[in-house]
C-alpha cells in the first residue's frame, strides 16, 4: 500500500531549494518516492534492515535512505512511501517508515539528532528560496531555512 502526502507552494513566493534539501526515509524494508504534480516519478530511495541488529552509520540504505537530485522540484512536490518486508507482507514493527523532506546540512549532522528528531515526532529544517514582488528583478534571490512538520510520520502498511 502507498500513503500519499503532498506540500504545494504554487500560491506562494517560496520555493524549494533544489541543492540544500534532500529526501531522507526512514525505516526497514519499504521506499519513499517524490513525484511532480504531473505525476511523474523525480526519484527516491529504499533500504532494508538485514541483516537484523546491525548498526551502521550515516543515512546510506540501512535503516535510512536518501535522494539528493531535487532538480525537478521547485514548488511542489507527492510524496508515496511504502512499507513492508523484503517478501512484500507489511504489519511487523520494522515495517514502520517515516519521509520528509530536510536540509542536507541537518542530514550531515550527529546521526543522533535525527534519530531524536524521529522519536520525538519533531519537526525538521527545509530550505526554501523567495522573491520580494516589490522587488523588480526576479533575479533578487533570498535563501532562508524555515522548521516544517515531518511530512509522514510514522507510515505504515
Amino acid at each position: 500500500e502507498i500513503q500519499w502526502n503532498s506540500l504545494d507552494l504554487s500560491r506562494s513566493p517560496f520555493w524549494f531549494d533544489e541543492s540544500q534539501n534532500a529526501l531522507v526515509s526512514v525505516g526497514c524494508h519499504g521506499s519513499a518516492s517524490l513525484y511532480e504534480r504531473q505525476g511523474h516519478r523525480i526519484g527516491g530511495c529504499s533500504s532494508t534492515c538485514n541483516p537484523p541488529g546491525q548498526v551502521i552509520d550515516g543515512c546510506n540504505g540501512y535503516y535510512c535512505c536518501q535522494f539528493q537530485d531535487m532538480s525537478d522540484i521547485t514548488k511542489e512536490y507527492i510524496l508515496g512511501v511504502t512499507s513492508g518486508d523484503s517478501n512484500g507482507s507489511a504489519g511487523n514493527e520494522t515495517s514502520c517508515r517515516s519521509a520528509f523532506l530536510t536540509s542536507r546540512v541537518f542530514l550531515q549532522a550527529d546521526n543522533s539528532t535525527l534519530s531524536a528528531a524521529m522519536i520525538n515526532n519533531s519537526v525538521l529544517p527545509v530550505v526554501l528560496l523567495f522573491h520580494s514582488r516589490r522587488e523588480a528583478k526576479l533575479s533578487v534571490v533570498h535563501q532562508i531555512a524555515v522548521i516544517l512538520p515531518m511530512a509522514l510520520p510514522a507510515a505504515t502498511a
